[in-house]
């Protein structure tokens, strides 16, 4: 969908870009990473012609993007960046409905597909009138998202989207996105220096350094770089940050039924649509080796969480399926919850989970104050960090 062949830049005797070779697959999501300066963003720019190179080409669907017009190629890509960039004398209809109202929509075509990109962020037909300072960050990057999708274009380019928004936001975001991208399959490139953001979305990662590539491939394999300085950049805990891409329900596989239930009984909960970073947090937070993993269903099952077989989750749903059609609402069966974390070449971490999957009015209120315990716990921590 995306090739680029020697891309370069350069500024007088500053190179920003430097013989860039790189191709992004149609329905792939590929991040970019580095540190500030490296030319993540002007890469970014030069693909939809807000930034002329130096040399090198840019191919979209096997089109040499300079035989397109300029105006005509940024109205067929979406762009997204950071601090959303509406319109502030437009209300949130007229942001949205910007590009298909250059194109010639209808009236009745542009209110559809407004409408549809509302629901699609998680905005209501409410928020239509509202202008820009009427919104919340997290509020003004959906309606950046929505407006970039508005035409249905193939490729979305975001230059950190969510960088100005606060932590807690930023993640709401960034799940909610990955949602929106599953959905459309979009071919998406994306530029970040957070390292935890781009192992939540990527399909695959480019490190920078100087106007270089100097690591490419799906984060998983990078836990295997030898080079210094890609290395250094992503951080020691990037294999357990890595963790973040996988969901507890993801890896669950049915274990012996012969564990007591006194073994599995514990203080602290997780949901099965947490990732297991968020389960070993908890963990390491409440000095416990033991969680129940909560879905809210009228059964409880022992599953087995095993990071190590993917293949994993399919007889997980089956077997979750079958033990809910076979048991009634006051009926508690457990099962036994552990998960393996092995980085490739490198040691691997078990982190155990006790669970229970129970329709239970008292868990849930007890669910929902630790997730607001969580909640404050992060935002506090954000804050000090960024001051």
């Amino acid at each position: 969908m995306i090739k680029l062949e020697k891309l370069t830049k350069k500024y007088e005797e500053i190179v920003a870009v430097n013989n860039i070779n790189m191709e992004v697959s149609n329905g792939e999501m590929l991040v970019l990473i580095g540190p500030s300066g490296c030319g993540k963003s002007t890469t970014l720019r030069m693909i939809n012609s807000l930034i002329l190179p130096t040399g090198g080409d840019v191919f979209i669907s096997g089109k040499n993007i300079k035989s397109i017009n300029p105006e005509e190629l940024r109205r067929s890509i979406g762009y997204v960046i950071q601090g959303t960039g509406l319109f502030p004398h437009y209300n949130v209809y007229e942001n949205i409905g910007v590009v298909p109202r250059l194109l010639k929509w209808s009236r009745i075509d542009i209110d559809k597909r407004v409408d549809e990109m509302l629901e699609l962020v998680g905005l209501g037909k409410s928020f239509k009138n509202k202008k820009p300072f009427e919104l919340s960050g997290g509020e003004a990057q959906r309606v950046g998202v929505a407006r970039a999708l508005a035409a249905n274009p193939e490729i979305l380019l975001m230059d950190e989207p969510f960088g100005s928004v606060d932590p807690l936001t930023r993640e709401r975001l960034q799940r909610e996105f990955s949602k929106i991208q599953k959905h459309l399959n979009k071919t998406v490139l994306f530029v970040t220096h957070d390292v935890e953001e781009a192992i939540r979305l990527a399909d695959k990662i480019a490190v920078m350094k100087n106007g270089e590539i100097v690591a490419y491939g799906i984060p998983d394999d990078l836990v295997k770089e030898r080079d210094n300085y890609v290395s250094e950049f992503l951080g020691n805990e990037f294999a357990i940050k890595l963790l973040s891409r996988y969901l507890v329900r993801d890896f669950m596989v049915k274990a012996s039924t012969e564990t007591p239930s006194t073994e599995v009984s514990s203080e602290y909960f997780v949901k099965k649509d947490d990732t297991l970073s968020t389960a070993l947090a908890i963990m390491i937070s409440n000095g416990t080796s033991k969680l129940e993993v909560v879905n809210f269903e009228n059964s409880r099952n022992y599953f087995t969480v095993n990071a190590d077989n993917t293949n994993n989750s399919d007889k997980s749903n089956n077997s979750s399926s079958n033990n809910s059609s076979n048991s009634n609402s006051s009926t508690h069966n457990h099962h036994l919850c552990s998960a393996t974390a092995g980085a490739r070449g490198g040691s691997t971490r078990t982190a155990r989970f006790d669970t229970t999957e129970a329709d239970d009015d008292a868990l849930r209120q007890q669910l929902d104050e630790q997730d607001t315990t969580r909640q404050g716990t992060s935002s506090g921590s954000g804050a000090q960090t960024g001051g």
